[in-house]
Formats: structure tokens, C-alpha cells, sequence
């Protein structure tokens, strides 16, 4: 395990809470084996590099010293280029680090925002986490 400031740990790709949706989701063992989990705010989740048919990648954050944290944590990484920090509206509102190139503005299909991130199928949607326990 790597230890980035900010608290944001590199740990295998196999240990993200949500290793298991991208597996269906991408079919592409290879991106998998180059993916990473970090750990910012007590869960880790997964981080894909670009690659194949994936152009692109995001991991969104609440704050700016975070998702700086995460940039330094993914910066000597492969498949990770034009690491950058951006706000994005969905699916939550929040500040997000993007990798690989830049997303449209809209999508005019679900299909091609599918396969942008290189998903080759919606794949199950995860159990809803309640937000206090």
C-alpha cells in the first residue's frame, strides 16, 4: 500500500467496494489488472486507466484538496494521461478528477456515453449505501 498526501491510499484494483460492477460492466480483464482502488474517504473505489476502446475516466470527489491528492496519487501511474480536475453535474454534483480525453458536452445517445468509458453493457446498477448508519 502507497500513502499519498491527503490521506488517499493505493491499494489493488481488487479491494474497491466497487471492483465488481466494473468488472461486468467493462469485460476487458486488462484494464482491470492495470486499475487501482483509492482509498480517499474510507471506501476505496476504483480508478480505470484509458486504453482499448475506454477514452476516458473520472473519479469524482467533495473538494478540491482531495481530488488533488487523487491527481498525485495517479500522476506516476500508466494510463492516466491529462490528469485534470473539473466540475461535473452528473451522476452527482461534485468536483471530479478526469483522465484520458475530455468528454462531450452531452451525449446525444446512453450508448455512446457507454462506450466512451468503454462499458459494453449498463451491467447492474449497485445496491443504494444509506448515508448514515
Amino acid at each position: 500500500m502507497q500513502q499519498v498526501q491527503c490521506g488517499v491510499d493505493v491499494l489493488p484494483a481488487g479491494e474497491a467496494y466497487d471492483y465488481d460492477y466494473f468488472r461486468v460492466r467493462l469485460g476487458d480483464d486488462q484494464l482491470l489488472k492495470r486499475s487501482v482502488a483509492l482509498r480517499v474517504y474510507r471506501m476505496p473505489f476504483l480508478a480505470v486507466p484509458i486504453g482499448r476502446t475506454r477514452r476516458g475516466g473520472f473519479f469524482p470527489l467533495y473538494d478540491l484538496a482531495a481530488a488533488s491528492a487523487v491527481c498525485a496519487a495517479l500522476e506516476p501511474l500508466n494510463g492516466f494521461p491529462g490528469l485534470r480536475t473539473a466540475w461535473v453535474a452528473a451522476p452527482v454534483a461534485a468536483h471530479a478528477v478526469e483522465w484520458g480525453d475530455r468528454p462531450p458536452l452531452r451525449w446525444d445517445t446512453e450508448g455512446q456515453r457507454l462506450a466512451f468509458y468503454g462499458f459494453t453493457q449498463p451491467g447492474p446498477r449497485p445496491a443504494p449505501v444509506p448515508l448514515s448508519g
